[in-house]
């Protein structure tokens, strides 16, 4: 998923009604076991009883993680000021915080999975490729999610690596009779993983070799024969994942019923989080795109429901000959 070092997200409660949120400590856990997924990926399994009364509401939500540096054994956590905002402790060193998606819970072992690329270029893939069971780390959230919408006749999901693991709990919460294209484009075969897909599912593995991240998965979602009613949720590279969503609001697709997310961007190493894919890049790395494009998210399932309905009234006046009407 998507990698910064932003504010981590939370579950917030709320107090009093105007109250500002609060949001629960970061969880100190520790590794349990490490096991292979892919060629240069891992499944890191976390544990400890600061999982206690941890739960996964939804399909693709996100947490942070808290990383030590060098010369640390634990990292160093936040507490929350009155904002949310994170204050970390003076005179020491900052964890490397970044953004994943969890992959399955446990409750009752209090077992968190993560999925991780070893890529040696950043420091949570240097940090996956030597973890240990005993390691420490923390975490934050969970935050986000997707709301898989009810009634669809379709469902599409397209993502690269960064996106398979949410787009893994998206295929566990769909209802078993329903229709999936699932589009996965990976760098070669040898980051295809097993995905939880109902007999309904079509699943097409593409492998970009050395093309551009995310080119083809563009290409693969323009020639996809998708029926009127599709629902589309769509998780990759920030540039490839606009050229997506436009494609796919121009096909007559319900903007209410389409989820973007721009999990990481090429040549960035900290991509902020939050990008829908509606905003320009340049207002996403200013900080500028997420109110708004949280606020487009909630107000386009809205904005469908009232001209849909508006429609309804119109139709309905006109068959009683309503001469009010135009």
């Amino acid at each position: 998923m998507s990698t910064s070092e932003a504010e981590p997200s939370g579950s917030a409660t709320s107090g009093a009604p105007g109250s500002r949120r609060t949001r629960p400590a970061p969880r100190r856990l520790q590794v349990v076991r490490v096991a292979p997924l892919a060629d240069d990926m891992v499944t890191v399994t976390l544990g400890g009883p600061a999982l206690a009364g941890f739960a996964l509401p939804r399909p693709a939500h996100h947490i942070k993680i808290f990383l030590p540096v060098d010369g640390q054994r634990e990292p160093t956590v936040p507490a929350w000021a009155p904002d949310g905002r994170p204050v970390f402790p003076a005179g020491q060193p900052r964890p490397v915080v970044r953004t994943y998606t969890p992959r399955r819970f446990d409750p009752d072992a209090l077992e968190l999975d993560i999925e991780m690329l070893l890529h040696a270029g950043g420091p949570a893939g240097r940090w996956a490729a030597a973890a240990r069971p005993g390691n420490h780390l923390a975490i934050a959230g969970p935050g986000g999610g997707y709301e898989v919408p009810a009634g669809a006749a379709h469902h599409l999901l397209a993502a690269d690596e960064t996106g398979l693991p949410a787009l893994a709990t998206i295929l566990e919460r769909l209802p078993p009779a329903e229709g999936v294209t699932v589009l996965a484009e990976v760098r070669d075969a040898g980051r295809r993983r097993e995905l939880p897909v109902n007999a309904a599912a079509t699943v097409t593995w593409l492998h970009r070799g050395t093309r551009v991240a995310g080119e083809l998965l563009a290409e693969s979602v323009a020639a996809a024969s998708l029926p009127a009613g599709t629902a589309a949720w769509v998780a990759c590279e920030a540039s490839a994942v606009r050229r997506i969503r436009r494609q796919l609001l121009g096909s007559g697709l319900d903007r209410g019923r389409i989820s973007t997310r721009g999990y990481w961007r090429l040549g960035a190493a900290d991509h902020p989080d939050h990008d829908f894919g509606e905003v320009d890049l340049a207002d996403v790395a200013r900080g500028g795109g997420g109110r708004g494009d949280r606020l487009r998210s909630t107000l386009g399932p809205l904005k469908s429901r009232a001209r849909n309905a508006a429609r309804e009234v119109r139709a309905a006046l006109r068959e009683r000959g309503d001469g009010r009407t135009r």
